[in-house]
């Protein structure tokens, strides 16, 4: 997998360096041009359909070179310690090889540089405070923060949850403009795709607040048919929908990826 590509580019009076993260899913990477610097890409789907395993795949691909702040306010940093272990390990059985490799697994989280950051003060002023912190002292090169919803405002008056998400997303923007790091967000969508007789999410199923469209430079929804249906032929394996990209034509763009609720994603 890769971790980071720096891409150079000079003009008569300055040079600029555009830095990508990748998430190590070939498909996706290569459509998307990965996670890039000053950009907020907007991860969303229903419960259940793989929003923080993706997450993790991320930032297990790129903190094995490179730091990574993953702000989790719905797991519990034992419980994202966990589920990396049983990712990275692949270890299916409570056997002696398999105890072996949860051991090398664990030494593998040891040495990287994760940042998981489970601190119950979910307000996106400290998040904020804390990403400048950890840009500063731990020069880190992609934030995470997991989920949207679970996110709170102190400051100011708002008069609605809508105006609530509008003002926590433009906080998220500024961050990751400022400092000039990828921000992946990921965001719980409502039942109304569920209604539909295509239960895949689109634009519309954004209910809080339409800044998560107007603001974000990427959307990607998660979808995994066999979640719906149990005989369905797409089983293990999951749709990477792009609903909004710079580079993007037309509707969206569908991207494979395997999925086992174990390991992970996967390419295909």
């Amino acid at each position: 997998m890769r971790g980071s590509q720096t891409k150079m580019s000079m003009d008569s009076n300055e040079k600029t360096v555009f830095k990508t993260v990748f998430t190590g899913l070939d498909e996706f990477d290569r459509f998307t041009g990965g996670l890039k610097r000053g950009q907020v890409t907007v991860l969303a789907a229903r419960p259940a359909m793989g929003k923080t395993t993706f997450a993790l795949n991320a930032a297990w691909n790129v903190c094995q070179k490179e730091a990574v702040a993953y702000f989790s306010l719905d797991y519990s940093k034992t419980q994202l310690v966990g589920r990396l272990l049983c990712m990275i390990s692949g270890a299916g059985n409570a056997n002696k090889a398999g105890w072996v490799k949860i051991a090398n697994a664990a030494e593998s989280i040891s040495h990287s540089d994760l940042i998981i950051d489970d601190d119950q003060d979910n307000s996106v002023e400290t998040i904020a405070s804390k990403c400048e912190n950890y840009v500063k002292e731990r020069d880190v090169s992609l934030i995470i923060v997991d989920y949207i919803q679970l996110v709170s405002y102190k400051d100011g008056i708002a008069h609605s949850r809508s105006e609530e998400v509008n003002t926590i997303v433009c906080e998220l923007k500024r961050i990751a403009e400022e400092l000039n790091v990828p921000v992946l967000l990921l965001c719980q969508i409502g039942r109304a795709c569920e209604k539909r007789k295509d239960h895949r999410p689109i634009l519309k199923d954004f209910r809080d607040s339409k800044a998560l469209v107007d603001l974000a430079d990427v959307v990607i929804f998660l979808y995994r048919d066999d979640y719906y249906h149990e005989k369905s032929e797409k089983a293990g394996k999951a749709e990477l929908i792009v609903a909004k990209h710079p580079e993007l034509t037309g509707d969206g763009k569908t991207l494979r990826a395997l999925y086992n609720p174990g390991k992970g994603f996967g390419n295909v």
